[in-house]
């Protein structure tokens, strides 16, 4: 018979809290994750607004020096 080599039914408690943990840190950093995206999306839409707004103050300089 295999004396000794008996297998635990239920995982050591260490070994539960350590699972849990890290699947708390599995959801944290996928937060970090969409947290990230949502600031460089965020980052393009003012990039993108900082354009626009160079773009229509140059049209607008260049109208006013040929009509001054």
């Amino acid at each position: 018979e295999a004396k000794g080599k008996e297998i635990e039914a239920e995982p050591h408690p260490l070994v539960l809290a350590l699972q849990e943990k890290i699947e708390a840190q599995g959801v944290e950093q996928e937060k970090i994750k969409e947290e990230l995206k949502s600031l460089s999306k965020g980052q393009q839409n003012i990039v993108k607004t900082q354009d626009d707004i160079s773009t229509k103050l140059s049209a607008i300089l260049a109208h006013l020096a040929a009509n001054p």
